[in-house]
């Protein structure tokens, strides 16, 4: 087994022998480890399987120093992500083992200096160059060293506990055997994300029961999402007549009550499917000659009326399944024989296509989309090393491969349009970048569509940290694109927190891989969405600006700011929503209601208003949301959401904020204010408000301000519109 690991082609292309090794050379060799006390040779195991070999040599006891060497098994591991995976952990305890088994000092390595990416993984690890010397044939070797004082820094950082979530509980609802479709999901989801997903059981055919039993059904279960998927073949039996228009109909008229009394029943999210035959719908000529376009005209209009009424839903999303069955084709939709044998419903393709859709709106939901796409440069945004290939050996435009980057360029460009922002985080030379941009005739995109740039030699997780800042988002905000498996997996050990897709090995898969990316899907656009890269932007000037000012305020009075302050109403739902979802850095509460949620309190007298600031660089647009419930005790009201889009942080608005509550409050014979602040692990920004503006502690997580004594006052550097009071 290990000579065949020794004489994989990829395992000799990186040794400084890198001949064929016979059985009888190998025999010799093992021969030799074993009667050499300076050599250690190791099998490492991943869940009881071998996957690679470590050598330890030149242990020098005295010195307390060692090298090493490895390999992993490279014709079982093709996958570039999991050689990746194994590599770090294989490295890692290579580290532990010498410094704590051993109890060596130092630990060196040696790597041709072509070879990068080794060198740069190394480094993650702490390794630091020392030397650089040439092997026998004239090829140039870097020598890697680390040193158990400062490796032990890094081991015996304390490392983060996960915090439990509860699993993500859905039920299908349909007349159909959903379970296949309900593994679907859960396959689907996991991997994208550590959290799980729950599908709760329905027994075949009592799905309509489930609602009204109080005990033992859905009710008690309290499913986070309800998919609703009557099929429009379980509307109506196919094959299809000129008789099908008034069951469809009335039967349409049954499931949308049925919907109705569910909806004040349930809690959580409901998805309804809309339909798509992928049964045969015409079985004779004479259903072709005169039935089948009324047939299919008609499921449009049910369609139609099936969105609308999905619209007066609270907290209802309609998946379109018409649109993925157009995509698929009904031939490969209908699920054959499947539907005879088992009641399954669609095909395997469909099934797994309409779980990734499921996937996309929870992630768009819960506001787990990007941002900001990061992207690299070489073989990402064009063909080839700009560096080494020069203007004219790029591939962009033209025939393939060029045509692909054209056509990624562009997609690019339609996600920033749409309020995606772009990045560049490259390992590169600035100044031979900036010429590939303005002087390449095939160029889609200018460096002025990025709202960031980072195009150095650094660690790229320093400039993605740096990315993050400038725009003023966080790390959860960003999606990095890079071409090398390494930088991928990097990024993921070294920020979890950054969404870093696994890009397809085929390149012509790259545009459709990234419209079908969950975490880059859009639920519906607002008018912050689309002015987003603007803000960002807008941004980096006020940042510029606010250098030039030795005093804060006198900065702040410069940027001519006016707060608004709304009710809550259908024009600003949905950015309502979206903030309640996404906002985390300065989030009071980090409480995640849903339109359901709004409405009970409002119920409950609440206020819940909606906050738009201007400046002299942008035009209005809503920022930030609390929500005030009267408590019981008398003249007493709480702060029981208050959040702000992380991008007007530093400018004092949580103060005017404040100052416009207490005024308001007053004004309504209010004379206590309270203010909640759960602590996480994103909303250290905030944690200081309440206290910083003269509230006392009153419990643990309740702040507490008298308003007759010690109201906030309003800063003269901001304008107030009061349509809320």
């Amino acid at each position: 087994m290990i000579l065949r690991w020794r004489n994989h082609p990829q395992v000799r292309g990186v040794m400084f022998s890198n001949h064929e090794i016979s059985e009888e050379e190998h025999c010799a060799w093992w021969e030799k480890v074993q009667n050499d006390p300076t050599r250690q040779v190791l099998l490492f195991m991943d869940h009881q399987h071998p996957r690679g070999v470590v050598n330890l040599f030149d242990i020098d006891l005295n010195n307390k120093s060692c090298h090493w060497g490895f390999y992993l098994d490279n014709e079982q591991i093709r996958d570039n992500a999991e050689r990746l995976k194994l590599w770090l952990t294989l490295e890692q305890a290579v580290i532990d083992y010498v410094f704590d088994h051993l109890d060596m000092q130092t630990l060196l390595c040696e790597t041709f200096a072509s070879n990068r990416a080794v060198h740069q993984l190394h480094s993650k690890f702490g390794f630091q160059e020392i030397n650089r010397v040439m092997d026998k044939n004239s090829r140039e070797v870097v020598v890697m060293q680390l040193n158990k004082s400062t490796s032990k820094m890094e081991r015996t950082l304390p490392t983060k506990e996960k915090t439990y979530r509860p699993a993500i509980k859905f039920a299908f609802l349909g007349s159909a055997n959903w379970d296949l479709a309900g593994k679907a999901l859960v396959q689907s989801y996991e991997k994208l994300s550590s959290e799980t997903i729950q599908v709760l059981p329905i027994p075949f055919g009592q799905h309509r029961q489930q609602i009204f039993d109080e005990q033992d059904s859905l009710i008690a279960r309290e499913p986070d999402y309800t998919v609703f998927c009557e099929r429009v073949e379980d509307l109506c039996a196919p094959p299809f007549s000129k008789d099908s228009a008034r069951e469809l109909e009335q039967n349409l008229e049954e499931y949308c009550q049925f919907i109705e009394q569910a909806r004040s029943r349930l809690p959580g999210i409901f998805f309804i499917l809309d339909f798509a035959p992928v049964r045969p719908i015409l079985s004779t000529l004479e259903d072709t000659s005169y039935d089948g376009k009324s047939i299919l005209a008609l499921i449009e209009q049910l369609n139609v009326r099936l969105e609308k009424f999905c619209q007066k839903i609270p907290d209802c999303s309609l998946i379109r399944l018409s649109t993925l069955v157009h995509r698929l084709g009904t031939e490969t939709a209908d699920p054959g024989k499947y539907w005879f044998l088992g009641r399954i419903p669609f095909s395997v393709p469909l099934t797994n296509a309409l779980c990734q859709e499921l996937v996309k709106f929870h992630i768009a939901l819960t506001g787990r989309t990007a941002r900001v796409l990061v992207t690299d440069l070489d073989n990402t945004l064009w063909g080839g090393v700009v560096g080494d290939d020069g203007l004219e050996g790029i591939k962009i435009g033209g025939d393939f491969p060029g045509n692909i980057f054209t056509e990624f360029q562009l997609l690019l460009r339609q996600f920033r349009d749409r309020g995606l922002a772009l990045a560049i985080c490259s390992k590169n030379t600035e100044t031979v970048v900036r010429d590939a941009f303005t002087k390449h005739p095939a160029m889609k995109l200018k460096l002025t569509d990025f709202a960031s740039l980072r195009i150095n030699w650094r660690d790229k997780a320093e400039n993605l940290r740096e990315i993050a800042d400038e725009i003023g988002v966080g790390l959860s905000s960003l999606c990095f694109l890079d071409d090398s498996p390494y930088e991928r997996e990097a990024i993921r050990q070294l920020l979890p927190e950054v969404i870093v897709p696994e890009l397809p090995d085929d390149m012509t898969l790259w545009p459709s891989f990234l419209l079908s990316c969950p975490h880059l899907a859009m639920l519906r656009p607002t008018a912050e969405d689309l002015k987003r890269v603007r803000n960002y932007e807008i941004r980096s000037l006020v940042k510029a600006e606010a250098s030039s000012f030795t005093n804060k305020q006198d900065y702040w009075r410069n940027l001519d700011m006016k707060l608004f302050f709304h009710r809550y109403a259908k024009n600003n739902r949905q950015r309502v929503l979206q903030l309640l979802a996404k906002t985390n850095q300065f989030n009071m509460t980090t409480r995640r209601h849903n339109e359901q949620d709004l409405e009970r309190l409002l119920d409950q007298r609440a206020e819940i208003i909606p906050i738009g600031l201007a400046d002299k660089y942008s035009d209005e647009e809503i920022i930030g949301l609390i929500i005030l419930v009267p408590e019981h005790t008398a003249n007493t009201v709480a702060i029981e959401t208050f959040l702000l889009s992380c991008r007007v942080l530093g400018r004092s608005v949580e103060t005017g904020i404040l100052a416009w509550v207490c005024e308001h409050l007053l004004q309504k014979g209010v004379n206590q204010l309270d203010g909640l602040f759960f602590s996480t692990e994103r909303n250290l920004p905030a944690a200081d408000v309440y206290s910083a503006h003269g509230f006392f502690q009153e419990e643990s997580s309740r702040f507490r301000l008298n308003l007759n004594t010690s109201p906030v006052s309003k800063p003269d550097w901001f304008q107030y519109s009061d349509e809320a009071s």
